[in-house]
């Protein structure tokens, strides 16, 4: 049984698995590169080594975009074709 105002399920817009891996990843380097510079004094930040602070800021927000741009490249092509 179909609803009549439900949309075919061809036409729904699933995201890419590889954009939400992406997304996920750049998050969490985001994420412990912000406790390291916030929180220095956390357990986790003082395990790290030091020369990885800037790395995980820079490579975790690139990721983070990056998943966010070809998120929303991936909506507008659905909705165009």
């Amino acid at each position: 049984m179909t609803l009549k105002n439900a949309p075919p399920k061809s036409a729904r817009w699933k995201p890419p698995l590889w954009l939400l891996a992406l997304d996920t990843i750049g998050l969490l380097m985001l994420g412990l590169g912000l406790l390291m510079q916030l929180a220095p004094d956390s357990a986790l930040a003082q395990s790290l080594p030091a020369g990885v602070r800037l790395p995980l800021l820079g490579i975790g927000g690139g990721l983070f975009v990056l998943g966010w741009v070809g998120l929303a490249m991936s909506m507008l092509e659905h909705r165009r074709g």
